[in-house]
């Protein structure tokens, strides 16, 4: 492999770890809490929706409407019975996601 070539692939590797790292720095995910193995989380640039939560478990991910009611918006790759679970949990912590939804985007 001539220099050149190697030297153009480490470029562009280095370009998009850049590129990976600055947009995983603008765009975080803070947990709000862990239950039975599953992340309750929102992306740090969704302010400009109404308050929800993200619930991702494995390859799994849903999210749920907090206000004005809670509500599934959607879910790929959970059965219906972790569905039912997870909005429980939802329901149970609403308080709490709502809490510190407030906090983060004051």
């Amino acid at each position: 492999m001539s220099a050149d070539i190697k030297t153009g692939k480490q470029r562009a590797i280095k370009t998009l770890c850049v590129y990976i790292c600055n947009y995983c720095i603008f765009v975080n995910m803070p947990t709000v809490f862990e239950a039975l193995g599953y992340r309750f989380f929102f992306y740090s640039n969704e302010n400009d929706e109404p308050i929800h939560i993200h619930v991702g478990k494995g390859g799994a991910e849903a999210k749920y409407w907090i206000l004005p009611q809670i509500a599934e918006e959607y879910s790929y790759g959970f059965k219906l019975r972790e569905r039912k679970e997870i909005k429980r949990l939802v329901i149970d912590n609403a308080g709490k996601i709502i809490e510190h939804w407030s906090r983060f985007f004051e």
